[in-house]
């Protein structure tokens, strides 16, 4: 019986990230040809909402690490919380108001502090994966003190925070080379060893049920 709710629930899962990812595929598609372009102030509007959105993620991840205690939890929500910061960072320093203050111009700074968050993030996810793992072959032994995830995360995040802050940019795009983003290369590896490393892990069967993946 609990093997058989753990398969099904595995196999929502998997049809769910497909199904978002398809999606977004297919809104990016629909309205790629699209003339509309915004501004500097609806982009601090949505940056703010996406840094509110991690921040809350975050926040019930490390709820569900304190009421679980499982390291999973504890990374995810490190990585979120960590992307909440360096999202409301890049809201602020891309900004109209702060535009004089940085070393680098908005068409260079915009993409390259956006980035860092979502590198973050692919980072954080990717090491759950592999504490999960850890936890399974060593069982408590596999544990990570959560002070070291803490200290990583602040270090990390201070670090993209000083980066940003004193460091000239080059710029993001490259029209001359093949590869036109060069920004985006670390991006997408990342999150395709997240893709992976979850689609694995959703099919995990009963261990699923003991230790969960990310919302249910």
């Amino acid at each position: 019986m609990v093997d058989s709710y753990a398969d099904t629930n595995a196999r929502r899962r998997i049809a769910t990230y497909w199904i978002v990812g398809l999606g977004l595929i297919l809104g990016y598609a629909a309205t790629r040809g699209s003339n509309w372009i915004g501004g500097a102030q609806l982009h601090t509007v949505m940056e703010a909402v996406s840094t509110l959105l991690a921040l809350i993620v975050g926040a019930l991840a490390l709820v569900r690490f304190y009421a679980k205690n499982s390291n999973t939890f504890l990374l995810i929500g490190s990585g979120f919380l960590g992307t909440a910061f360096l999202d409301g960072y890049h809201t602020i320093v891309t900004s109209a108001f702060f535009k004089p203050f940085m070393p680098s111009d908005l068409p260079a700074l915009i993409p390259w502090s956006w980035v860092a968050s979502r590198q973050f993030l692919s980072i954080f996810m990717f090491l759950s994966i592999l504490v999960w793992v850890r936890e399974q072959k060593l069982g408590e032994q596999g544990r990570i003190s959560e002070k070291v995830v803490y200290v990583f995360a602040t270090l990390f995040t201070l670090a993209s925070f000083l980066f940003f802050a004193f460091v000239p940019l080059p710029r993001a795009y490259y029209p001359e080379i093949i590869s036109i983003v060069p920004r985006s290369f670390c991006r997408r590896c990342s999150s395709r060893w997240r893709w992976r490393a979850t689609c694995a892990r959703a099919s995990g069967g009963t261990t699923l049920s003991n230790t969960g993946w990310c919302c249910r």
